[in-house]
């Protein structure tokens, strides 16, 4: 049979080879322009555009963008496609057919019987006689995966032991296949020595390629967490209206799994406390249903809101119908009256669930981002000033992160004589999305900008550390008080100047008054930022040095602190 491979990066490399024996690869396809009149294994690279002039039997895609690119085929009226995938040993692949996207169609709403253990929670004396309780800590992003969503646990997890606490961790088996992280090995120095970690398998979980009996086994895992036939019936119907994205989360195979083979681990007669971190939502639906079984406390994080909040809704998931927000707000009420305590990483959403779902306000406890002070422990200080004046941006540029307008004033500076093109350099750190990356190719005239793509943590802050000024942004609309960035203490920390484009009552605005640190400003504030400039250049060119002394000011942020804080939460939920 005749096949076209859609990806000619790394994955379509592979798949060629695990493919060749079975099947006739005719040609490549790709959407980077660079790729296509070029050759892979001496098969042409086309462009999507060119698949008609084919005769193949089938496409496979071979691509860690395989979601868009399906969405892409479809709008073509291309259906004959299948999705390549290889085992964990990479010793050998399936080719994944691809279904109406409706497999939640027909599915039979079986009520399961779920057995409870009865309670296992054990009084305060009794805890306090072992050497250290034991949390098992839910959450799905963890090392060696990366990004934004792992430091959060990963240092709480780092010093959980000195304060009385022994974590272990349920999390997921890294697959970079799945497009969900990622990679940074150097996270790993971080966890402590023979710190237990459960990786049960992650799958696809988007409606394409999910099959009948994984739909139905999440029907009744949806069961016994939401315990209402009624809401399951809207769940399915919200469910087969569109053919996006699993509700709540793409995670929800993965959960499923965890509940079926976490006694397979570790007995959860010997957990003392179960914490779960989101996002995503589903590591707080395992937790429910464990407490469910076995009666043991839980404490629920949360780094960013779920639906408590609808301005958080319409910010950032405006795609969701008010069928969806409506079966993931039943989700979430059910949830919440059943945790025993809290954690929000923001104080401002404190209220959403006091006034969305009745929850008491002495039952949620502020504990923020951070830094760890270890991380800058080893880095070296620059003192001599840098050969250009240097911005510099960690995280990743998409949605409303806009780096346009700064690019404008460079730009001017540079026309009026106020700065040399080659005196300046503007430093990105972290994944640009490509309607960004196009938008900043032709605003950079005058070439200024640097862009290193996704880095460790480690090197990340190194390069921050020896820049002139952090950029920073956040949400600068009236929704602005719902934006809690994490990279934002590291910036702290680092001890450069901000400039930050958010809401005049964010968070980072009441810090950056609080510790003048550097400036919030409106994103298109073309003076503002231009002045800003102006003085920061100003400083740079007479090697001058800031005298204000910021760590006593910061240190409440600081990541030992910060978990030391929520040892005493944990304490107080088991009555020590």
């Amino acid at each position: 049979m005749q096949i076209i491979l859609f990806g000619a990066s790394n994955t379509g490399k592979k798949a060629f080879q695990s493919l060749k024996t079975q099947y006739k690869v005719i040609a490549f396809c790709d959407n980077n322009i660079d790729l296509i009149g070029k050759k892979l294994f001496d098969i042409p690279i086309v462009s999507p555009k060119s698949i008609f002039l084919f005769h193949s039997d089938f496409i496979v895609i071979a691509s860690r963008y395989h979601v868009e690119i399906v969405k892409q085929l479809y709008a073509m009226g291309i259906k004959n496609v299948k999705l390549y995938q290889s085992t964990k040993d990479e010793k050998d692949w399936l080719l994944l057919e691809l279904n109406s996207g409706k497999p939640f169609k027909d599915i039979i709403c079986k009520k399961p019987k779920i057995k409870t253990c009865g309670p296992t929670y054990r009084s305060g004396s009794e805890l306090s006689f072992t050497k250290k309780r034991k949390v098992l800590v839910i959450a799905y992003f963890f090392p060696p995966a990366g990004g934004s969503p792992i430091q959060r646990t990963l240092k709480f997890v780092k010093y959980l032991r000195e304060y009385g606490y022994e974590p272990i961790v349920l999390t997921t088996e890294i697959n970079p296949d799945l497009n969900k992280y990622s990679i940074d090995q150097t996270l790993l120095n971080d966890i402590p020595e023979k710190l237990q970690i459960i990786r049960i398998k992650d799958d696809y979980a988007w409606p394409d390629v999910i099959s009948k009996e994984k739909a139905q086994e999440v029907i009744e895992f949806l069961y016994s967490v939401s315990g209402s036939k009624e809401w399951i019936s809207g769940y399915i119907d919200a469910q087969n209206t569109q053919n996006e994205y699993i509700l709540p989360d793409n995670l929800i195979l993965w959960a499923n799994e965890c509940i079926r083979h976490i006694d397979e681990y570790i007995d959860m007669r010997d957990i003392d406390l179960i914490y779960s971190t989101v996002p995503e939502w589903s590591p707080h639906l395992i937790a429910y249903f464990l407490k469910q079984k076995y009666g043991i406390k839980w404490i629920a994080d949360y780094r960013d809101p779920w639906v408590s909040n609808r301005d958080y809704i319409n910010l950032y998931y405006p795609w969701m119908t008010e069928k969806e927000i409506s079966v993931n707000q039943y989700l979430e009420r059910k949830l919440v009256k059943d945790m025993d305590l809290i954690v929000v990483a923001g104080g401002k959403w404190i209220s959403d669930f006091v006034n969305a779902y009745g929850v008491k306000s002495s039952g949620i406890k502020e504990i923020t981002n951070g830094y760890d002070e270890e991380d800058f422990l080893d880095l070296p200080v620059k003192t001599e000033k840098n050969k250009k004046f240097t911005l510099c941006y960690n995280g990743g540029i998409a949605y409303n992160r806009n780096p346009v307008p700064v690019l404008k004033v460079i730009n001017f500076m540079i026309e009026q004589n106020e700065v040399e093109r080659d005196e300046i350099q503007w430093i990105f750190n972290g994944l640009i999305s490509s309607d960004y990356m196009k938008k900043i190719n032709k605003e950079d005239i005058h070439r200024v900008t640097v862009q290193n793509g996704i880095l460790t943590h480690t090197d990340s802050i190194k390069i921050a550390m020896e820049s002139d000024i952090m950029v920073m942004y956040g949400e600068y609309g009236e929704k602005g008080y719902l934006n809690y960035p994490g990279k934002f203490y590291e910036y702290l920390r680092i001890g450069k100047p901000i400039l930050c484009f958010s809401s005049h009552e964010s968070f980072q605005a009441d810090v950056l008054r609080e510790t003048k640190l550097g400036v919030n400003m409106d994103l298109y504030d073309f003076e503002g930022i231009k002045n800003f400039l102006r003085s920061q250049i100003e400083f740079w060119r007479t090697d001058k040095k800031s005298n204000i002394d910021h760590k006593e000011s910061i240190q409440k942020y600081e990541r030992k602190l910060l978990t030391h804080k929520l040892a005493k939460e944990f304490d107080h939920v088991l009555n020590l």
